[in-house]
């Protein structure tokens, strides 16, 4: 019950915080607060990878240099066509990667080997944490505030439908090498609860039927962000990537499933050409 408890208070004071931002905070405060959530998700992933300390400095170091080019030439260009072009060079190529990740995960742990290889960290290091970084602010300052809320709504209703269901009736699991709790059962609650926010949403936004494209974007991106990230923490028998919210785990644990949703969200938006503020 305590636990539970600490889940609950945790879960609203991320709730309430990301909610405030996104309404009534500039993109430059957004950006900031992501690069403290970013950071330490980072850490907790080059602790769980096992790296060295100057090759996780040296990733830290790449990471911020693209993310300041990226930011420089998307979030500050006051020409939309061109900020539109380098987005989609950055998000349509995280997007064909997060593929290439849900083709993996269906034949591991065969070449588990390349998750733990120099090449893989570096790979790794920049795909989760740059383009869902980079891609919220973008989202932030390019489209309406709703549009964004829907988003993350989404994915927190993926999450929550997700464990209550697998709670309460999982019988069957998804991929049980990778991750035994998570069952087919939890993955049909998560299209209930993303469908029903989605319905919400849809009368709100009063958006054409693409919505529901992007909602299915939503669901398989944060059901394969979600697997990535129990397919290193089971390479590396660890549990939980951190400690730091309580009743959560650490920060990667809680935004997992993001780190593939946004990209996959961010290239449906642009390739269907949403419209923009």
């Amino acid at each position: 019950m305590n636990l539970f408890k600490h889940r609950v208070i945790s879960a609203l004071i991320m709730i309430v915080t990301v909610i405030a931002t996104v309404f009534y905070a500039p993109t430059i405060v957004l950006h900031a607060l992501l690069a403290f959530i970013f950071f330490l998700a980072a850490w907790e992933w080059a602790k769980l990878s096992s790296i060295t300390l100057n090759m996780a400095i040296f990733l830290l170091v790449i990471n911020l240099a693209l993310l300041f080019i990226l930011h420089s030439f998307i979030l500050t260009e006051n020409y939309p066509d061109n900020a539109l072009k380098l987005a989609k060079m950055c998000f349509f190529p995280a997007t064909m990667i997060w593929i290439m990740v849900a083709f993996y995960l269906s034949i591991y742990p065969r070449f588990s080997e390349f998750l733990t290889c120099r090449f893989s960290y570096a790979l790794q290091a920049i795909v989760l944490f740059i383009p869902p970084w980079l891609g919220i602010s973008f989202l932030h300052k390019f489209y309406a505030p709703l549009w964004l809320m829907f988003i993350l709504s989404c994915i927190w209703a993926v999450d929550i439908g997700g464990y209550c269901a697998g709670k309460l009736f999982g019988r069957y699991p998804l991929v049980p090498i990778i991750s035994p709790k998570k069952t087919i059962e939890g993955v049909i609650g998560s299209i209930l609860s993303a469908t029903l926010v989605t319905l919400i949403f849809n009368k709100i936004l009063s958006s054409s039927q693409l919505i529901w494209g992007l909602t299915a974007c939503i669901v398989l991106g944060s059901i394969v962000g979600d697997l990535f990230e129990s397919a290193i923490k089971r390479l590396h028998a660890v549990k939980d990537s951190g400690n730091i919210i309580p009743g959560h785990g650490g920060v990667l644990d809680r935004i997992d499933s993001l780190l593939c949703a946004i990209p996959l969200a961010c290239s449906y938006m642009l390739y269907f050409r949403f419209d923009m503020l």
